[in-house]
């Protein structure tokens, strides 16, 4: 699931360390237009609805954070 994440963020922005990095939105590695995008691919990609109240800069700032989220939308299914 993991690998699934970093290649889908991989698509909007290669040059990032996805393993490392923990301030994807607050470093400005991913935008608002880039986000609503990966959203879309990451809810397709896992078969889940990502809930409005759940996007929040902390549920995007590392690939952790993005596995959490939607292992707790996975969760609510």
């Amino acid at each position: 699931m993991r690998e699934k994440i970093i290649h889908i963020l991989q698509d909007f922005n290669e040059d990032v360390d996805y393993e490392n990095e923990q301030r994807l939105i607050d470093g400005g590695y991913i935008d608002s237009m880039d986000l609503t995008a990966i959203i879309v691919e990451l809810e397709l990609a896992f078969g889940v609805a990502v809930d409005a109240a759940k996007i929040v800069p902390e549920n995007f700032n590392s690939v952790g954070a993005i596995l959490e989220m939607l292992q707790s939308c996975a969760a609510k299914k």
